[in-house]
Protein backbone atom coordinates (compact mmCIF):
# COMPACT_ATOMS: atom_id res chain seq x y z
CA UNK A 1 0.00 0.00 0.00
CA UNK A 2 1.03 3.55 -0.95
CA UNK A 3 1.12 5.67 2.04
CA UNK A 4 -0.13 9.33 0.58
CA UNK A 5 1.67 12.59 0.98
CA UNK A 6 -0.59 15.03 2.43
CA UNK A 7 1.57 18.30 1.68
CA UNK A 8 1.21 21.48 3.81
CA UNK A 9 -0.43 24.98 2.83
CA UNK A 10 2.29 27.91 3.48
CA UNK A 11 1.10 30.89 4.49
CA UNK A 12 2.90 34.39 4.31
CA UNK A 13 3.95 34.80 7.57
CA UNK A 14 6.10 31.45 6.62
CA UNK A 15 4.07 28.72 8.53
CA UNK A 16 3.49 25.55 7.13
CA UNK A 17 0.09 24.42 8.19
CA UNK A 18 -1.68 21.14 8.20
CA UNK A 19 -4.79 21.38 10.20
CA UNK A 20 -8.18 23.77 9.66
CA UNK A 21 -6.89 25.24 13.25
CA UNK A 22 -3.45 25.89 12.37
CA UNK A 23 -4.86 27.67 9.43
CA UNK A 24 -7.11 29.61 11.36
CA UNK A 25 -4.56 31.04 13.59
CA UNK A 26 -1.90 31.87 10.33
CA UNK A 27 -4.54 32.57 7.86
CA UNK A 28 -4.20 35.42 5.10
CA UNK A 29 -6.19 35.85 1.91
CA UNK A 30 -3.78 36.22 -0.35
CA UNK A 31 -2.32 32.91 0.19
CA UNK A 32 -5.89 30.81 0.60
CA UNK A 33 -6.61 32.34 -2.76
CA UNK A 34 -3.63 31.44 -4.30
CA UNK A 35 -4.12 27.67 -3.07
CA UNK A 36 -7.67 28.13 -4.25
CA UNK A 37 -6.74 29.26 -8.19
CA UNK A 38 -4.40 26.21 -8.44
CA UNK A 39 -6.89 23.65 -7.35
CA UNK A 40 -4.94 22.46 -4.00
CA UNK A 41 -7.19 24.10 -1.29
CA UNK A 42 -10.02 21.74 -2.13
CA UNK A 43 -7.08 18.74 -2.28
CA UNK A 44 -5.79 19.94 0.95
CA UNK A 45 -9.50 20.21 2.83
CA UNK A 46 -10.00 16.67 1.08
CA UNK A 47 -6.74 14.63 2.03
CA UNK A 48 -7.71 15.74 6.05
CA UNK A 49 -11.50 14.40 5.24
CA UNK A 50 -12.70 17.90 6.04
CA UNK A 51 -14.84 16.86 3.15
CA UNK A 52 -17.68 18.92 3.30
CA UNK A 53 -15.63 22.17 3.48
CA UNK A 54 -13.93 20.65 -0.15
CA UNK A 55 -16.87 19.81 -1.85
CA UNK A 56 -18.02 23.82 -1.00
CA UNK A 57 -14.51 25.02 -1.88
CA UNK A 58 -14.72 23.11 -5.26
CA UNK A 59 -18.06 24.56 -6.49
CA UNK A 60 -16.84 27.85 -6.12
CA UNK A 61 -15.63 29.70 -8.94
CA UNK A 62 -12.90 32.48 -9.81
CA UNK A 63 -15.40 35.05 -11.16
CA UNK A 64 -17.57 34.94 -8.39
CA UNK A 65 -18.32 38.76 -6.80
CA UNK A 66 -18.01 37.57 -3.19
CA UNK A 67 -15.63 35.12 -3.53
CA UNK A 68 -13.66 35.80 -0.77
CA UNK A 69 -16.15 36.70 2.44
CA UNK A 70 -17.27 33.04 0.69
CA UNK A 71 -14.10 31.08 1.06
CA UNK A 72 -13.64 32.87 4.84
CA UNK A 73 -17.20 31.92 5.28
CA UNK A 74 -16.55 28.00 4.86
CA UNK A 75 -13.07 27.92 6.87
CA UNK A 76 -14.51 29.82 9.42
CA UNK A 77 -12.48 32.92 9.77
CA UNK A 78 -13.97 36.35 9.85
CA UNK A 79 -13.77 38.04 6.26
CA UNK A 80 -12.74 42.09 7.07
CA UNK A 81 -14.37 43.81 4.00
CA UNK A 82 -12.77 46.91 4.90
CA UNK A 83 -8.94 45.41 5.05
CA UNK A 84 -9.32 43.14 1.80
CA UNK A 85 -7.16 44.32 -0.71
CA UNK A 86 -6.05 41.12 -2.39
CA UNK A 87 -5.28 41.72 -6.13
CA UNK A 88 -7.62 39.16 -8.14
CA UNK A 89 -5.30 40.14 -10.94
CA UNK A 90 -1.69 38.96 -9.53
CA UNK A 91 -3.47 36.00 -8.14
CA UNK A 92 -4.83 34.99 -11.76
CA UNK A 93 -1.37 35.07 -12.81
CA UNK A 94 0.05 32.99 -10.03
CA UNK A 95 -2.51 30.21 -11.11
CA UNK A 96 -1.25 30.37 -15.13
CA UNK A 97 2.32 30.18 -13.46
CA UNK A 98 2.08 27.91 -11.44
CA UNK A 99 0.15 25.16 -14.03
CA UNK A 100 2.79 26.23 -15.87
CA UNK A 101 5.75 25.05 -13.74
CA UNK A 102 3.45 22.23 -12.75
CA UNK A 103 3.86 21.08 -15.90
CA UNK A 104 7.10 20.79 -16.01
CA UNK A 105 8.11 19.70 -12.57
CA UNK A 106 6.81 18.03 -9.63
CA UNK A 107 9.27 19.77 -7.47
CA UNK A 108 7.79 20.81 -4.14
CA UNK A 109 9.72 23.11 -3.18
CA UNK A 110 9.62 25.10 -6.34
CA UNK A 111 5.73 24.77 -5.97
CA UNK A 112 5.56 25.73 -2.54
CA UNK A 113 7.25 28.97 -3.38
CA UNK A 114 5.90 29.88 -6.85
CA UNK A 115 6.63 33.41 -6.07
CA UNK A 116 9.99 32.71 -6.42
CA UNK A 117 10.37 31.73 -10.03
CA UNK A 118 11.04 34.22 -12.39
CA UNK A 119 10.04 33.73 -15.86
CA UNK A 120 11.68 36.69 -17.71
CA UNK A 121 14.09 39.20 -17.18
CA UNK A 122 11.43 42.05 -15.56
CA UNK A 123 10.21 39.35 -13.19
CA UNK A 124 13.40 38.77 -12.24
CA UNK A 125 14.18 42.02 -11.08
CA UNK A 126 11.15 42.37 -9.18
CA UNK A 127 11.78 38.91 -7.72
CA UNK A 128 15.32 40.29 -6.28
CA UNK A 129 13.63 43.52 -5.39
CA UNK A 130 12.41 41.73 -2.34
CA UNK A 131 15.70 40.16 -1.64
CA UNK A 132 15.28 36.58 -1.73
CA UNK A 133 17.79 33.66 -0.48
CA UNK A 134 16.84 31.52 -3.53
CA UNK A 135 15.98 32.39 -7.18
CA UNK A 136 14.16 29.76 -9.62
CA UNK A 137 14.82 30.70 -13.70
CA UNK A 138 12.10 29.33 -16.17
CA UNK A 139 12.86 30.93 -19.18
CA UNK A 140 15.29 30.80 -22.36
CA UNK A 141 18.07 33.07 -20.77
CA UNK A 142 18.47 35.78 -18.08
CA UNK A 143 20.77 38.38 -17.09
CA UNK A 144 22.27 38.17 -13.55
CA UNK A 145 23.59 41.36 -12.00
CA UNK A 146 26.85 40.93 -9.64
CA UNK A 147 25.47 43.56 -6.94
CA UNK A 148 22.47 41.38 -5.08
CA UNK A 149 24.34 39.41 -3.19
CA UNK A 150 23.73 35.89 -0.97
CA UNK A 151 21.37 34.67 -3.49
CA UNK A 152 21.31 31.13 -5.02
CA UNK A 153 19.68 30.80 -8.66
CA UNK A 154 18.46 27.42 -9.11
CA UNK A 155 17.52 26.82 -13.13
CA UNK A 156 14.16 24.52 -13.72
CA UNK A 157 14.94 24.37 -17.63
CA UNK A 158 18.31 25.26 -17.41
CA UNK A 159 18.14 28.45 -18.66
CA UNK A 160 21.26 30.45 -20.21
CA UNK A 161 22.59 32.35 -17.51
CA UNK A 162 24.28 35.59 -18.92
CA UNK A 163 27.09 37.25 -15.98
CA UNK A 164 29.65 39.93 -16.30
CA UNK A 165 32.78 38.36 -18.03
CA UNK A 166 34.73 40.30 -15.57
CA UNK A 167 34.03 39.31 -12.74
CA UNK A 168 35.75 35.54 -11.15
CA UNK A 169 34.61 32.63 -9.24
CA UNK A 170 36.11 34.39 -6.35
CA UNK A 171 33.74 37.16 -6.47
CA UNK A 172 30.73 34.96 -7.06
CA UNK A 173 31.67 33.30 -3.39
CA UNK A 174 32.74 36.43 -1.65
CA UNK A 175 29.11 37.95 -2.75
CA UNK A 176 26.99 34.53 -2.17
CA UNK A 177 26.22 34.11 -5.05
CA UNK A 178 25.68 30.39 -6.69
CA UNK A 179 23.99 29.06 -9.65
CA UNK A 180 22.65 25.04 -10.24
CA UNK A 181 21.10 23.54 -13.03
CA UNK A 182 21.96 26.39 -15.71
CA UNK A 183 23.93 27.27 -18.66
CA UNK A 184 26.39 29.88 -19.58
CA UNK A 185 26.98 32.17 -22.26
CA UNK A 186 29.78 30.97 -24.61
CA UNK A 187 33.29 32.34 -23.02
CA UNK A 188 32.05 32.78 -19.58
CA UNK A 189 34.20 29.80 -18.33
CA UNK A 190 31.01 27.73 -17.63
CA UNK A 191 31.42 25.44 -14.59
CA UNK A 192 34.02 28.29 -13.10
CA UNK A 193 30.67 29.89 -11.84
CA UNK A 194 29.13 26.69 -9.93
CA UNK A 195 29.53 26.15 -6.67
CA UNK A 196 31.27 23.40 -5.94
CA UNK A 197 29.56 20.20 -5.16
CA UNK A 198 30.35 16.72 -3.34
CA UNK A 199 33.43 15.21 -1.34
CA UNK A 200 37.45 15.49 -2.69
CA UNK A 201 41.01 14.89 -1.91
CA UNK A 202 42.83 17.50 -3.29
CA UNK A 203 46.31 18.38 -3.33
CA UNK A 204 49.21 20.94 -5.64
CA UNK A 205 45.89 20.81 -8.55
CA UNK A 206 45.48 17.32 -8.36
CA UNK A 207 42.19 15.43 -7.55
CA UNK A 208 42.99 12.07 -6.11
CA UNK A 209 39.87 10.89 -4.63
CA UNK A 210 36.02 12.23 -5.05
CA UNK A 211 32.47 11.16 -4.41
CA UNK A 212 28.99 13.08 -4.93
CA UNK A 213 27.00 14.96 -2.70
CA UNK A 214 23.52 12.44 -1.88
CA UNK A 215 21.97 13.63 -5.00
CA UNK A 216 24.60 11.88 -7.33
CA UNK A 217 26.02 14.90 -8.69
CA UNK A 218 29.56 15.91 -8.23
CA UNK A 219 30.59 19.52 -9.23
CA UNK A 220 34.68 19.34 -9.08
CA UNK A 221 35.73 22.67 -7.46
CA UNK A 222 37.34 24.99 -9.70
CA UNK A 223 41.70 24.95 -9.66
CA UNK A 224 41.73 21.27 -10.09
CA UNK A 225 43.93 20.61 -13.18
CA UNK A 226 43.89 17.33 -13.24
CA UNK A 227 41.68 14.42 -12.03
CA UNK A 228 44.09 11.42 -10.99
CA UNK A 229 43.43 7.63 -12.20
CA UNK A 230 40.71 6.00 -10.58
CA UNK A 231 39.75 9.12 -8.53
CA UNK A 232 36.12 7.93 -8.89
CA UNK A 233 36.42 4.37 -9.76
CA UNK A 234 33.47 2.36 -8.93
CA UNK A 235 31.48 4.79 -7.69
CA UNK A 236 28.07 3.72 -7.90
CA UNK A 237 26.86 6.99 -6.35
CA UNK A 238 27.57 9.22 -9.37
CA UNK A 239 24.77 10.04 -11.23
CA UNK A 240 25.83 13.58 -13.10
CA UNK A 241 29.49 15.23 -13.04
CA UNK A 242 30.53 18.85 -14.31
CA UNK A 243 34.77 19.23 -14.96
CA UNK A 244 35.32 22.58 -14.52
CA UNK A 245 37.48 24.77 -17.09
CA UNK A 246 40.89 24.74 -15.03
CA UNK A 247 40.96 20.73 -15.88
CA UNK A 248 43.86 19.82 -18.84
CA UNK A 249 43.69 16.05 -18.01
CA UNK A 250 41.39 13.25 -17.01
CA UNK A 251 43.15 10.62 -15.72
CA UNK A 252 43.50 6.51 -16.71
CA UNK A 253 40.01 4.84 -15.38
CA UNK A 254 39.13 8.01 -13.62
CA UNK A 255 35.28 7.12 -14.25
CA UNK A 256 35.61 3.76 -14.41
CA UNK A 257 32.63 1.42 -13.83
CA UNK A 258 30.67 4.03 -12.57
CA UNK A 259 27.45 2.30 -13.73
CA UNK A 260 25.16 4.98 -12.94
CA UNK A 261 27.01 7.73 -14.26
CA UNK A 262 24.52 9.38 -16.55
CA UNK A 263 25.42 13.19 -17.71
CA UNK A 264 29.18 14.57 -18.22
CA UNK A 265 30.03 18.07 -19.23
CA UNK A 266 33.44 18.53 -19.79
CA UNK A 267 34.66 22.14 -19.84
CA UNK A 268 36.98 23.65 -22.78
CA UNK A 269 39.86 23.68 -21.20
CA UNK A 270 40.76 19.84 -21.42
CA UNK A 271 43.75 18.31 -23.61
CA UNK A 272 43.93 14.87 -22.49
CA UNK A 273 41.56 11.99 -21.47
CA UNK A 274 43.26 9.18 -20.98
CA UNK A 275 43.69 5.30 -21.67
CA UNK A 276 39.76 3.82 -20.43
CA UNK A 277 38.72 7.44 -18.79
CA UNK A 278 35.21 6.34 -18.86
CA UNK A 279 35.36 2.32 -19.03
CA UNK A 280 32.30 0.39 -18.37
CA UNK A 281 30.11 3.63 -18.08
CA UNK A 282 27.37 1.23 -18.90
CA UNK A 283 24.64 4.32 -18.21
CA UNK A 284 26.19 6.75 -19.61
CA UNK A 285 23.82 9.12 -21.73
CA UNK A 286 24.69 12.87 -22.24
CA UNK A 287 28.54 13.62 -22.27
CA UNK A 288 28.86 17.63 -23.50
CA UNK A 289 32.55 18.19 -24.44
CA UNK A 290 33.82 20.86 -26.41
CA UNK A 291 35.99 20.07 -29.88
CA UNK A 292 39.39 21.00 -28.79
CA UNK A 293 41.03 17.89 -27.09
CA UNK A 294 44.23 17.11 -28.39
CA UNK A 295 44.07 13.65 -27.15
CA UNK A 296 41.87 10.65 -26.48
CA UNK A 297 43.26 7.16 -25.91
CA UNK A 298 41.60 4.23 -25.96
Amino acid sequence: MVKKIRFPLKMKNGTDVRTLDELKENFDLESVLGYFTDGRLATWLSDRYYDEKAEAVAALSADMPDLNAKLCEILEVEYEAEADETDVELIAMRREKFQIISGVTDNREILDNIDRVAMDQDELFDILDESPEKVYLYGDKFEIPFGKENISYIGINKPLVIIDKSKYSEDFEENGISFRNVEFEEGAFQTRYLTPVGEYEIEDGVLYKGKPDSNGVCVIPYGVERIEDNAFEECVELIKIFVPDSVKRIGSYAFAYCKNLIDVTISNSITHIDHAAFCECESLTNVYVKDNVIKVTD
